[in-house]
């Protein structure tokens, strides 16, 4: 689920000591953006399941090894 993702990446970025930003405002409907570590975002649907090949071009997007999470 979308909000299980923004979770991990919120506690990953805590145990690397990077920031980590979540703008719901950011995006038309129920999409937003996820900032990890520096410019990088991407944008994030925070409505539905996100399916495994999603999660890992959004982490590849933000520079976040998936196995990490």
């Amino acid at each position: 689920k979308t909000q299980e993702f923004i979770r991990r990446l919120r506690k990953l970025a805590r145990r690397k000591d990077v920031e980590f930003l979540l703008d719901k405002s950011a995006g038309a409907g129920s999409h937003g953006r996820v900032w990890f570590d520096g410019p990088r975002f991407n944008a994030i649907v925070d409505k539905r399941e996100l399916k495994s090949g999603t999660m890992r071009s959004i982490c590849e997007r933000l520079g976040v090894d998936p196995d990490e999470l």
